[in-house]
């Protein structure tokens, strides 16, 4: 019989890094323009971004995914899904 020795480290799922998106990938998800999200940002009603450099910043795609499925949704009709 042969046991095999792992560390503690090696036994615990990685995480996942987070997905970050730059402001055209918010733009895509959300389908608002610029000045609508910093609009938002501004009014603390959409996720704040992080700074990934001296002078750029990015979004967490997992917090842009949820402000977006916080937001009501029309049915085909033009009404709000139930």
């Amino acid at each position: 019989m042969h046991l095999v020795y792992s560390r503690p480290e090696e036994q615990q799922p990685k995480a996942e890094p987070a997905s970050l998106l730059r402001l055209g990938g918010v733009e895509a998800r959300t389908g608002l323009k610029k000045s609508t999200i910093y609009r938002l940002m501004r009014e603390r009603a959409f996720p704040q971004p992080v700074l990934v450099g001296t002078r750029s910043v990015a979004w967490l795609a997992s917090e842009v995914d949820a402000w977006c499925a916080s937001r009501p949704r029309r049915n085909a009709e033009g009404g709000h899904a139930a």
